[in-house]
């Protein structure tokens, strides 16, 4: 009682769960603290520089380099599928119960995967979706098929001599995909 007749008109300080005081920043402390993290960002040394998402692993780090003339829209196409070829490829792995000896890049679970006890329709489609990527990048050759998805499912750089096979399995999923072969 008598704390409250002392602070007449003023709020307690507002407290976390744990008992700590809230700390108001400013503006310019947050920017600040942004600022910060940027740069410690960029100063990664994979990064090189790039604020870019593609430049975090082995295989966007490859999609820079190899596709930079044809920009950053391609660039940002040719990752979303390799992204979608592998969370389908790890859901595959799972309903059919296949452990897997290394982890693939992507686990499904975070992007969303529902129920993967889908049974023989999900199955179907997986099986059918997979199909037609594996041949789109391939195109008859089955060594750009093993390279590409070496690159694409366990983040593999390709070694010089076969980046040619890598590229070229990346940009007919691409095209594929483009086509609309499903």
């Amino acid at each position: 009682m008598s704390w409250l007749k002392l602070s007449k008109g003023i709020m307690p300080p507002r407290r976390f769960p744990c008992g700590q005081r809230h700390r108001v920043q400013t503006r310019a402390k947050r920017q600040e603290l942004d600022e910060a993290e940027k740069l410690v960002v960029l100063s990664q040394p994979h990064r090189k520089g790039s604020r870019s998402q593609l430049a975090e692993s082995n295989l966007g780090r490859f999609i820079m380099a190899q596709f930079s003339c044809d920009g950053p829209r391609v660039q940002e196409a040719i990752w979303g599928e390799t992204i979608a070829y592998s969370i389908a490829v790890s859901r595959w792995r799972r309903i059919k119960g296949i452990p897997s000896r290394e982890n693939l890049r992507f686990d499904d679970s975070s992007y969303g995967a529902g129920d993967l006890d889908g049974g023989a329709a999900a199955l179907s489609f997986l099986d059918k979706y997979i199909a037609s990527r594996d041949a789109a990048m391939s195109g008859g050759l089955e060594i750009r098929l093993v390279v590409t998805r070496d690159l694409i499912l366990f983040d593999r750089p390709p070694t010089p001599s076969i980046v040619f096979l890598a590229k070229s399995g990346l940009w007919r999923l691409w095209e594929g995909c483009r086509r609309g072969q499903k």
